[in-house]
């Protein structure tokens, strides 16, 4: 008999296997209609490298950050998607403080690269 935790946990494992965040990294830049060599730019790492992130299932936490701030864009949530609706619920605060200090730092990137070009 399983518990509610097995269960969950089963569920959690089995939603982040299907996850590929490299495809969903790849289909926000050709929505934006960025350049593989633009993106690196923006996150400070080569074209092949960028070839080799986007070939990734998952990505460390930083470097996923990062990206979101590169882009725009809160990939974080499609994790927390992965988990269901109670678990967005227990974690729907969390999820808006993260999403807002993602705003904030892509607001500061904008920031220095208007200061750095403007110099």
């Amino acid at each position: 008999m399983s518990t509610p935790t097995s269960t969950w946990l089963s569920t959690s494992e089995t939603a982040q296997k299907s996850l590929h965040i490299g495809n969903l990294i790849e289909q926000r830049l050709d929505n934006m209609g960025m350049t593989k060599a633009e993106f690196g730019r923006r996150i400070n790492t080569s074209r092949q490298n960028v070839n080799s992130l986007l070939r990734k299932q998952s990505l460390d936490t930083a470097l996923l950050q990062r990206i979101g701030v590169a882009l725009g864009h809160n990939f974080f949530n499609y994790y927390a998607d992965a988990h269901g609706p109670d678990s967005l619920r227990r974690g729907e605060q969390s999820t808006k403080v993260l999403s807002a200090s993602l705003e904030v730092q892509a607001a500061i990137a904008r920031l220095n690269v208007l200061l750095v070009g403007g110099a």
